[in-house]
Formats: C-alpha cells, structure tokens, sequence
C-alpha cells in the first residue's frame, strides 16, 4: 500500500512538473516583466499617436467643424493604433518575446538536465542563455515585423503637380515614365523607416565593439595614434551627413523609394514650393531643358506670378539657368533663425553645439 502510495505520488509531481512548469513559467515571467512590456507598448503608442493627435489638433483649429465632426477626429486619432498590426503592439510583442521567452527556454533546459543528471557549469549556463536571447529576440523581430506588415502598404507618386499645371503637352510627355512608376511592384512592407534605424544602430553597435577591441589591441602595443583618436570624434558626423545626403537626394529625385513618413516630414520643415521640386525633377529627367522651349514654362510661371517675380524667369528659353531667388526666398529668414539660436547657444551654453563645429565656433568666440 505504500509502494502504491509513493508510486502515484510520483507519477503526480511528474505530471505537475512537466504540464504545469511552462503555463507557470509563462505567467510568472509575464508578471515580472510586465512593466517592460506595458512600458514597451505605451512608448510605441505615444510614438505612433502623438503625431496623429497634433494632426488632429491642426484641423480642429483651422477648419470649421461641429463638435461631433471634431470628436470624431480625435477619437481617430486616439484610436488609430489600438489594433493588432500596430506598431505600440508590434513594440510589446518585440519586448516581451525577447525577454520571457528566453528565461523559459533557459528553466526548461534546466529542469530537463536535472531530470538526465547532467550538470550546467556557469560559463555553459551563461552562454546557453546568451544563445537563448538572440535566437529568441530574432523569432520575436520576425514575427513582429510579419504583424507590422500586415496591411499592405500605399505608393506614394511623384506625380502630384502634373495634372495641376494646366499643361496638358508636359503630362503627355511624362506619361510613359509615370507608367513605369506605377508598374513597378509593391514594396515590402511600410517599415522601410524602421528597419533602416534598427540596421544602422546595429552596425553602430558592431562597429563600436571591433573599434574598442582595437583600441585596446593598439593601446597595449604602444600605436595608438592622434588620427585614430580622433576618428570617433568625427565618425557620428561623417556618417550622419551621408546619410542625409543620401535621404535628401531621394526626396527631389526619387521620392516614391523613400517611406513615406520621410516625405512628409522633410517637406513640413523645407516648406519648399512644389512647383520648384517638381521643376528639379523634370531637370534631371531631361524634359525641363535650357535655352529651348519644351512647353514647361508654365510650371514656374505661375510661382512667378505668385511671388511677384519677373514673369520671364519661369521660362527656361529665355532665364538659364533657375535664377538663385526662386529657391532661395526662403533662406535668409531661415539662416537668420538659425544663425540667432547657434550664436546665442555658443555664448550662453557653448556645451549644446557638438561636435567639429561646436569647438570651432567656441574657440573662435572666446
């Protein structure tokens, strides 16, 4: 009777073991790291819906709506990421599959090595849960960027100022290159932006890694030279003005490759009239050429005439080339701004203004 006893005994913790464990594992991890992820997804979402209610808030206060009209719109706006392919649920799935996960692969191990008799060593357990997160945390990148990608994403084209220019010659001529844009097949995905960013911090992080083992293998040989210290300094300003010569680039010549976010973006801050754009694109496609008249004059004509400029500049046959004030009306209230807040910074708080600039500017002002 106590054979028997013992015996169902054991078959008892060996079931409460085996088909309990993960169910307990999974609701005890979720409740210690349920900070991370709920902190994960209120950061996605005030990042995701931010923008929206500022949106929203312009609206409001330009148009005349009714109060149902401008409920409706902040409700929008509020609402828009509480979905399953979002990006605030895209941000907690991404946390929490790469923090609860690993932890319950790394006690399932354990409980099956103590069950075999095999012992973990620290350095064995360490990088056993090492290989754990990152096979982990690129299940959860996958599968998130899958949930992400869900909705499929809208194109956006480059031909917003054709049909508006009243030159319906110009429109033809460019029809065979609009047709391209549009046969052209669908991008991946509507994460363009988000993938760019978690590319370039990762190459970051490898690159800071190999330059500090470097500079360790240098510095305890006796080489390490002033052009190697001062690569760091100049790397982050190197990179990011590539960067934005690249970005910038696309967005007069190629703006449909870029996400469209971007676009938006760069084009509240550069407040740049689109006929101007328009007229830099059709540069480079050969159709707005100098010193011949292949019917694009009325594109910047009409700016012409909007800003009280010589009617003959927006004519390339007659003005070679773009005179510098069509594109430049703008920039003398710009740089005085900006030149205002760098100068006031440099002498109140000189330590705001990095990088090359920032010592050369306070060198020069002490």
């Amino acid at each position: 009777m106590m054979q028997f006893r013992s015996r169902m005994r054991s078959r008892t913790l060996v079931h409460v073991t085996f088909s309990g464990v993960l169910l307990r594992l999974l609701t005890g991890l979720l409740l210690v790291y349920r900070h991370s992820i709920l902190r994960a997804y209120v950061i996605g979402y005030l990042s995701s819906t931010t923008p929206r209610v500022i949106a929203s808030l312009r609206q409001i206060w330009r148009n005349d709506l009714d109060y149902q009209q401008k409920r409706r719109v902040v409700v929008r706006a509020l609402t828009s990421a509480i979905r399953l392919d979002s990006f605030p649920t895209f941000c907690a799935s991404l946390v929490g599959g790469s923090t609860v996960f690993p932890l319950v692969i790394f006690r399932l191990a354990e409980l099956l090595s103590q069950k075999v008799g095999f012992k973990w060593s620290r350095l064995q357990s360490a990088r056993f849960l090492r290989l754990a997160r990152l096979i982990c945390a690129f299940v959860s990148a996958w599968l998130s960027f899958e949930l992400l990608n869900r909705k499929p994403i809208r194109l956006q084209g480059v031909e917003g100022t054709l049909a508006d220019n009243g030159n319906d010659e110009a429109a033809g001529k460019q029809q065979g290159y609009q047709n391209t844009i549009h046969n052209r097949p669908p991008f991946a995905g509507r994460t363009m932006d988000l993938t760019l960013f978690s590319f370039t911090r990762a190459v970051d992080l490898v690159a800071c890694i190999i330059w500090a083992r470097w500079r360790q293998w240098q510095s305890a040989r006796g080489r390490w030279s002033r052009a190697e210290s001062l690569a760091p300094k100049l790397a982050d300003s190197g990179v990011f003005a590539a960067s934005a010569a690249i970005v910038m680039w696309a967005w007069f010549y190629l703006p449909e490759r870029l996400p469209k976010s971007y676009g938006k973006w760069i084009g509240e801050v550069a407040k740049v009239d689109s006929r101007l754009i328009e007229a830099l694109r059709r540069v480079r496609r050969g159709v707005f050429v100098y010193g011949k008249d292949t019917g694009q004059a009325p594109l910047l004509q009409s700016m012409c005439k909007d800003y009280g400029w010589p009617i003959e500049w927006g004519d390339p046959a007659k003005t070679i080339p773009i005179p510098c004030e069509m594109y430049q009306y703008r920039e003398r209230i710009t740089f005085a701004v900006s030149a205002a807040l760098l100068l006031t910074c440099l002498q109140e708080r000189p330590g705001l203004v990095r990088g090359v600039f920032g010592r050369i500017a306070t060198s020069v002002l002490k």
